[in-house]
């Protein structure tokens, strides 16, 4: 029910264990997902977009990427945390998710 990738800096966690995963949970219309990607891949957004669209089920994003447009509230974007650093802003989503450990 739950899945947790770990491993260094380009050692294939997106191309080789999200992505084929959240295509396949997608696919099937059979779950939710949410993704969290701090360095922004496209080539993961833009395939789970494209997979979403085949099944006929709402996408839904935000991003942290100054500019960027979300589709949800951004809670980066509230004013309490524009004096915070990334990585406590980070730390508090992964707490608040119990992805903390």
């Amino acid at each position: 029910t739950h899945a947790h990738f770990m491993g260094g800096s380009g050692s294939g966690k997106s191309s080789m264990c999200i992505a084929p995963l959240a295509f396949q949970l997608t696919a099937h219309a059979d779950a939710s997902i949410v993704y969290i990607d701090l360095k922004g891949d496209n080539a993961l957004f833009w395939g789970a977009f494209a997979e979403a669209e085949r099944a006929g089920l709402p996408f839904r994003w935000f991003t942290i990427q100054p500019g960027a447009a979300s589709f949800v509230f951004n809670p980066f974007a509230q004013a309490v945390n524009q004096k915070r650093t990334v990585n406590a802003r980070a730390q508090s989503l992964l707490t608040a998710l119990g992805l903390y450990y």
